[in-house]
């Protein structure tokens, strides 16, 4: 009788998640930069099982210094999320960090109200923004669905 409540709860979930995660990646976009110095560079991989295939993702480790006002600070955060970093194994040599060397200057993205925060790659990737936007669209959907429930319920 009250099952439109559970699919209410989860697209509402959805949706905070997937606008939670867009806003981030807004919100960065705003960040100062400087310039930095990578200072430990490495490639980490990944595996994805989705039912019986398997997906193998290349993505970097990265280590760098960079100073504001005056202050050097240290930071190993590429994104805003992990995932936005990775790379279909096939496709690691297009990644925006394949050009990356360890000594080589970088640009870093800052918080200025928080200098320690600090991100390499504040853009969101084409295939992860498909991902946020189809777990929203997704919620969306979940929540005109329950409406519709209630409404024929009544």
């Amino acid at each position: 009788m009250y099952a439109y409540l559970l699919i209410t709860f989860l697209g509402a979930g959805l949706v905070l998640l997937g606008i939670r995660s867009l806003n981030k990646y807004r919100a960065v976009s705003t960040w100062e930069r400087t310039e930095g110095t990578l200072t430990e560079l490495h490639t980490g991989y990944a595996e994805e099982r989705i039912k019986y295939a398997s997906l193998k993702y290349e993505y970097p480790i990265v280590a760098y210094e960079y100073n504001v006002r005056g202050q050097k600070l240290t930071s190993t955060k590429v994104s805003v999320e992990p995932k936005n970093v990775w790379f279909l194994l096939d496709d690691a040599r297009q990644a925006p960090w394949s050009p990356w060397k360890k000594g080589k200057k970088v640009t870093v993205y800052y918080d200025p109200s928080n200098p320690e925060d600090s991100v390499l790659m504040p853009q969101l990737q084409p295939r992860r923004r498909s991902h946020l936007l189809a777990e929203t669209l997704s919620g969306l959907l979940l929540l005109l669905g329950s409406i519709g429930i209630a409404a024929l319920g009544a």
